[in-house]
């Protein structure tokens, strides 16, 4: 038996051309009807404040983070020709949020983490990825499927669920996106939102070692800590817009 689901736009319409394909409760199949004028999403660009971090140490116990290793140490003004700790690239917490699997990703909800206008005081969105590396997520626009654009440079907190458990994942994320509650009347920013839909989730998801109670304790035990290391990354990042290298 199949049940088929229309997806939104962008602007928040319903595209009846594209439609989620059900087959006995699975996601089988998504077709887009490209003579309705319905686009593609294609590779994000890569920008120009998206750049590799690196960072060494060379006369004293100091990191020093650049774009590009500097011919003499900013330090001491010495040619660099050898290292007290040899360079290596920063690992970058952004990531494509369908390369995550299996795991709950966040963003800001305007622009991206790089963004020189982010702030951490800019609210979060929040959304789920299935085994197949599906995005679900509930907005303004009521639920969202595969918004893949606006998911490529986000942060994945990984639950670290077994194997064993993502066939129940994905057939926990289908049964929660038919219900009707999360459609676009219903969206509160602050009484009904992206964090609800996500609670909601791991509620049903029913795993002991991926449970929170409240949207508090998702943000305490679960956002926190990974934003902890990407606000560092993000200083660092900025500090090194308009300069070679920082020295914090």
């Amino acid at each position: 038996m199949f049940e088929l689901l229309p997806l939104l736009n962008k602007n928040g319409g319903f595209l009846w051309d594209s439609l989620i394909a059900f087959e006995n409760g699975n996601l089988i199949n998504v077709s887009v009807a490209l003579a309705a004028g319905v686009a593609l999403v294609g590779e994000l660009e890569v920008m120009s404040y998206n750049f590799d971090i690196i960072c060494f140490k060379h006369c004293d116990d100091r990191s020093i983070f650049c774009r590009e290793i500097p011919g003499r140490c900013p330090v001491c003004s010495e040619v660099l020709t050898d290292f007290s700790q040899t360079p290596f690239q920063l690992p970058s917490p952004f990531s494509n949020g369908t390369d995550k699997p299996t795991s709950v990703i966040i963003k800001p909800s305007s622009g991206i983490f790089l963004d020189t206008c982010y702030t951490p005081e800019n609210d979060l969105h929040i959304g789920i990825v299935d085994s197949k590396g599906r995005i679900f997520e509930y907005d303004q626009r009521g639920l969202v499927f595969n918004d893949l654009s606006n998911w490529r440079h986000c942060i994945s907190l990984d639950p670290r669920v077994p194997e064993s458990w993502y066939e129940h994942w994905d057939k926990i994320i289908i049964d929660l996106s038919r219900n009707p509650q999360w459609n676009q009347s219903n969206y509160h920013p602050l009484e009904f939102n992206c964090f609800d839909f996500v609670l909601e989730f791991i509620k049903n998801l029913g795993c002991n070692d991926f449970y929170y109670g409240s949207k508090e304790d998702i943000c305490r035990d679960l956002i926190i800590p990974r934003m902890r290391e990407s606000l560092r990354y993000i200083s660092i990042h900025n500090n090194l817009r308009e300069t070679n290298y920082y020295i914090p």
